[in-house]
């Protein structure tokens, strides 16, 4: 199960809660997918360390795509076809709610927390 994660400053805890919540221990190997930018990126990237899950992490290019290059970075998670995507938006989360959008346009279950 590939699970994309999203979202500004979210403890680790909320984070491992989110994965328990949706993560079905039946399901096969679980691979967390994020930007490795935000605090919840790193934290997510944590508790997978932790559970022993595979990562995957697209990186923003800010020196090749400027001010658009958290948008194309959301673009390319979105590529990658993850099985769910789970949000940890707050009030000026521009880039967490684009990702949000995408997902939702294409498909992908999203969960807000």
């Amino acid at each position: 199960m590939n699970i994309l994660i999203t979202g500004g400053n979210t403890p680790l805890h909320k984070i491992a809660d989110a994965l328990l919540d949706h993560v079905d221990p039946g399901a096969g190997p679980v691979t967390i997918i994020t930007d490795g930018h935000t605090p919840a990126s790193r934290a997510a990237l944590l508790h997978a360390k932790r559970r022993g899950y595979d990562t995957i992490t697209y990186t923003p290019d800010w020196d090749t795509y400027g001010k658009d290059a958290g948008p194309y970075c959301n673009q390319e998670m979105i590529d990658d076809h993850p099985d769910m995507c789970i949000a940890f938006p707050t009030a000026t989360s521009r880039l967490t709610n684009d990702l949000i959008t995408r997902a939702n346009a294409a498909g992908i279950p999203t969960h807000i927390h």
